[in-house]
């Protein structure tokens, strides 16, 4: 029972894709076609990449955005559980 809908995943780790692609609640192999185009890149190339993005979002708020959401005696051992602008 393929859909017509073609779903497409933009970024994260090959780990985090996996985890879409393979576990069984979301039965992605079962309901889609899959075609994987990667981009491989030098880690410096990528790591000058990630520090020029993270001064980007420091300059546009990002601290700020932060403390607007950090509770200081939340436990974070299980990630943040919190919705930012959902209702």
């Amino acid at each position: 029972m393929k859909t017509q809908h073609v779903p497409i995943i933009v970024g994260g780790s090959n780990s985090y894709i996996e985890k879409h692609v393979e576990d069984p609640v979301f039965m992605f192999n079962y309901k889609y076609d899959c075609c994987f185009i990667c981009i491989d890149v030098e880690r410096s190339v990528l790591n000058r990449r990630v520090d020029m993005r993270v001064d980007q979002m420091v300059k546009a708020g990002l601290v700020d955005e932060v403390r607007q959401i950090f509770i200081p005696d939340a436990d974070y051992t299980k990630g943040i559980r919190r919705s930012i602008g959902v209702p």
